[in-house]
Order: structure tokens, then sequence, then C-alpha cells
């Protein structure tokens, strides 16, 4: 703890050494004392050290209670292993078109963050150019780029959401009927 605390007491020494000088105070007004400041900041640090272990104790588990814990998440494990990923593929049949373009869709707008990326450093690569109507001509391109990549985030973020709302709904429908059996 004391070194995590010197070192913000040391950088505001060395920013305050010089308070009193005569080249910053001309009228020679005396510089507060550092070690004040050193010991307030290393009290405040401890009570708020104190202040935040208080009540954290540990409670020691019985032998009992991890048996008990261990069955619980056996039994638990046992309800939850019932539904198998062929199973689910199965019954998401019917909207595997609408689940693959949406993954798509999604895939497409992961990679669109690195294509924003490439064509800002190269607009800004143009900002460089001396000649202004080569200067003009990039950077309308580079303009056009941005909107038509904006466009496409537009239209990949609807049609994945889009899609994934039709699979969505009618996948729970025929979980819900198979529940209910």
């Amino acid at each position: 703890m004391s070194i995590t605390i010197e070192l913000p007491c040391r950088l505001v020494q060395r920013q305050t050494s010089d308070i009193g000088s005569d080249k910053d105070n001309p009228k020679g007004v005396p510089s507060q004392p550092t070690d004040k400041l050193v010991a307030a900041t290393n009290a405040l640090a401890k009570n708020w050290s104190d202040e935040l272990t208080e009540g954290f104790a540990t409670i020691p588990l019985q032998k009992e209670d991890l048996q008990r814990e261990t069955k619980d998440n056996e039994i638990e494990a046992e309800k939850t292993s019932g539904v198998g990923l062929q199973r689910l593929m199965r019954e998401n049949a019917p909207e595997w078109f609408y689940i693959l373009i949406g993954a798509l869709c999604a895939c497409a707008m992961g990679a669109v963050m690195p294509i924003f990326a490439v064509i800002f450093a190269a607009a800004v690569d143009v900002l460089s150019y001396e000649d202004r109507e080569a200067a003009r001509a990039e950077s309308v391109f580079y303009g056009i780029m941005f909107a038509v990549l904006g466009l496409a985030c537009f239209l990949l973020v609807f049609l994945q959401g889009f899609m994934f709302g039709i699979s969505g709904p009618t996948n729970q429908k025929g979980v819900q009927m198979h529940a209910d059996k």
C-alpha cells in the first residue's frame, strides 16, 4: 500500500517544491510544507483501505455443504443435458435459410470495422497531398466510399435483425410445443 501512495506523493512534492521560490513568487511567500501533505495522503489512504476491507470475512464451508452443492450441480446437469445439438438442428430445419442469411450478415458486419479502418487510413493520407486538385478528387472518392460502406452497414444490420427476427419466434414456438408434450 505504501508503494502506491508514495508515487503520487512524490509527484505532488515535485510539483509543489517550487511554489515558494523567488522566480515563481517574487513576494517571498513561503511554500506549503509537503511533509504535511504526505502525512495527510497516507492517513487518508489507510482509512480508505480499512473501510474497504471491513466486512470481508471468509466463511469456511462445512464438508456437508460441499457435498450438498456437488449433488445439486449433478442433478441440474442431468436435467439440462436432455437437449442435444442434433435435435435442435432438426427442429430448426425449416428456418435454416433465415439463420444462414442472418449469420452471414453478422460475419459481414464483423468485417466492416476493419474495412472502415483501412479506408480511413487512406483518407487521412490525402491530407498530405500538396496538389489541391488531386486531394479534392481523392477526398470525394473516399467520401463516396464512406457513404457506400455506411449504406452497407445499414443493410447488413437490417437483414441480420430481420432474418433472426423471423427464425427466432418460429423456433421458440416449436420448442414450446415440444416442451408442452
